[in-house]
């Protein structure tokens, strides 16, 4: 009977701490994965300012944005690949802000 309780015990706290595990390392994911898609920052443009566009890399009509969370687990991270509509969307922007005077091509 000693030899039951013993087992049974085990198993109950093995099942208990492994439960706590996947709790914690499951919050650990979901936290990651949250601050990865949050993470825009603010961009202050300083008076007189140009807008330079590095065009090295491949150009694409569409960013094809690949932050599913297993790839991001995986550390993929999102597409660096430029988009033409992101370019343009970027160059839209600059001619609408007053402190940007001019766009330079690298």
């Amino acid at each position: 009977m000693k030899q039951f309780f013993k087992i049974v015990f085990g198993s109950m706290v093995g099942f208990i701490i492994a439960g706590v595990l996947f709790v914690v390392i499951g919050l650990m994911v979901i936290a990651g994965l949250v601050s990865s898609v949050k993470s825009t920052t603010a961009v202050s443009v300083e008076p007189n300012s140009f807008l330079v566009l590095n065009l090295k890399g491949t150009i694409k009509e569409r960013t094809e944005y690949e932050s599913s969370g297993f790839n991001l687990l995986q550390g993929g991270g999102a597409s660096k690949d430029l988009g033409l509509q992101d370019i343009v969307a970027n160059i839209r922007k600059a001619a609408a802000d007053d402190d940007v005077k001019g766009i330079l091509i690298d």
